[in-house]
């Protein structure tokens, strides 16, 4: 793994323990789109089951304090993955993050059948920060595991693709002039 991004992968993991800590679940969804950027740079997969990691947990917590529902026990599988990956045990990492989803999965019938939803909106998401990073939708499916189509679709439904267009009406008509002269 990158020292860059097992750095940040690091920071995020402390933030989001300290956040389970207090009760802040707002901060999950917030270092979630902060890993978005790494993922968008280095185009990984730790950054981003990182990101969906963070985004799915913020759901599934808040989900549960409104509901009053008993939350999963997500505080020492994320402190796991934390000492495994400054231990420099990658398998030991990625087990955790594979048994953190689990968790996620296996907590509740009901809960169950929300948290593969979250999941998916959550890549779909996820992958809507991608492209608006500059990754092609292609890349981006790719990397999450998604169809390429329903990143289509949540892309049009969004104005992602309007905010990162940073020529004027103007400007773009006078260089699609300029091309066919």
């Amino acid at each position: 793994m990158d020292p860059r991004i097992k750095e940040d992968i690091l920071s995020v993991l402390k933030k989001a323990i300290e956040a389970l800590k207090s009760g802040n679940f707002i901060v999950l969804d917030e270092l979630s789109n902060h890993t978005i950027h790494d993922a968008s740079i280095y185009q990984d997969e730790d950054s981003t089951s990182t990101a969906i990691l963070m985004y799915t947990i913020s759901k599934v917590m808040q989900r549960c304090s409104e509901n009053a529902c008993p939350a999963p026990m997500m505080l020492p599988l994320l402190t796991k993955a934390q000492n495994a990956l400054e231990l420099n045990k990658e398998g030991m990492f990625h087990a955790s993050y594979t048994e953190a989803f689990d968790l996620l999965t296996k907590h509740d019938e009901h809960l169950k059948l929300y948290i593969g939803e979250v999941l998916d909106k959550a890549r779909i998401k996820k992958g809507g920060k991608l492209a608006e990073h500059g990754i092609s939708v292609a890349r981006t499916a790719e990397m999450l595991g998604i169809n390429q189509w329903e990143l289509y679709s949540y892309l049009g439904k969004t104005t992602i693709t309007e905010q990162s267009t940073t020529m004027t009406t103007a400007k773009r008509l006078q260089f699609a002039r300029e091309l066919f002269k």
